[in-house]
């Protein structure tokens, strides 16, 4: 029986965004296990949220974080430059 704390989650980040206290983007680390239900549960009771899914080998990672910086981009009101995506490699 679960305890709820994924919704908890969401809707503490659903709220941090509405209210604007924070435009995100938010980064939720999690087993791969339950990256799906994750998603679905986000898009389920925070349709307002973008989803976007960092799983994949090192090329699709890089894919994804070129495209979470366009959408980020893209918004508005937010500052780009504030937002850095750093990979760890083999050697670090």
């Amino acid at each position: 029986m679960g305890l709820g704390k994924t919704l908890q989650a969401i809707a503490f980040l659903s709220y941090l965004k509405v209210y604007q206290l924070s435009p995100g983007p938010f980064l939720v680390i999690c087993p791969l296990s339950v990256t799906d239900g994750w998603v679905s549960e986000i898009v389920k009771f925070a349709p307002k949220l973008d989803v976007f899914k960092y799983v994949g080998d090192k090329e699709s990672r890089r894919n994804l974080r070129m495209k979470i910086h366009e959408h980020v981009k893209g918004q508005a009101s937010t500052d780009v430059s504030s937002f850095y995506f750093h990979e760890l490699t083999e050697s670090q």
